[in-house]
């Protein structure tokens, strides 16, 4: 029985496309492409949700993954230089489908851990914090909130809304 549950689990993530605000968990604040830049190699940060471009995300499937892209600027969520590295820094460029672009999402309570396909490690509020300006690092997974992503898709160009 709990096989057959986790296959329909896994079938309805794989299906799942959209747009909208990720928030952490943890902090309630936006995953944000800091200052709106349209550059490569921009940071991520955690942000106060403000309902800007640079907080929307269109998770788009890929093979068995997603690529998570900011609605603002078109380019991909990453980890900087392809890291393998703990702590590496989350940043946005140009989408070419490649592992460090590549998110497998899995989930936990009400939200979804955003693991990378290059590295295995989690997406997190780096320490923890609760600030704005918090970088987004990847780190190993352990289901602390500040590695749990709630997705609201309430905002204006979200499918369905």
């Amino acid at each position: 029985m709990r096989r057959l549950a986790f296959a329909f689990l896994f079938a309805a993530i794989a299906l799942w496309a959209f747009a909208g605000e990720v928030v952490s968990e943890s902090s309630g604040k936006c995953l944000d492409v800091n200052g709106a830049s349209m550059a490569d190699g921009a940071k991520v940060i955690q942000y106060k949700c403000t309902g800007d471009a640079n907080q929307h995300w269109w998770l788009e499937p890929a093979a068995d993954a997603y690529k998570v892209i900011a609605v603002h600027s078109g380019k991909c969520l990453a980890v900087r230089g392809a890291s393998l590295d703990r702590g590496a820094a989350a940043v946005q460029e140009t989408c070419d489908g490649r592992r460090h672009q590549l998110w497998n999402m899995v989930r936990v309570r009400n939200g979804v851990e955003l693991v990378a396909r290059n590295s295995g490690y989690c997406l997190a509020v780096e320490g923890g914090a609760d600030r704005s300006g918090a970088r987004i690092i990847q780190w190993p997974c352990d289901t602390k909130g500040n590695m749990v992503w709630l997705i609201d898709e309430r905002v204006p160009g979200a499918p369905g809304h």
